[in-house]
């Protein structure tokens, strides 16, 4: 899973996921508690290019059938 995290007046808020853009900009701590607490584990960031973005790499196990 990737997110594109952006900076906002209020902190740092989640602008996409895999790609797609959410109805709201959800806040980045919040969903980063609710992401670990569904498994997923982040594994990297990178900056996007000169833009103050980032890119927050995340994986988790696969699930056992």
């Amino acid at each position: 899973m990737t997110w594109t995290v952006v900076d906002t007046k209020t902190g740092r808020a989640i602008r996409s996921v895999n790609g797609e853009r959410p109805d709201e900009y959800p806040p980045e701590q919040s969903a980063l508690v609710e992401a670990g607490e569904q498994g997923w584990e982040l594994v990297g960031v990178a900056g996007v290019g000169t833009k103050p973005e980032q890119v927050l790499y995340f994986k988790r196990p696969m699930a056992e059938d």
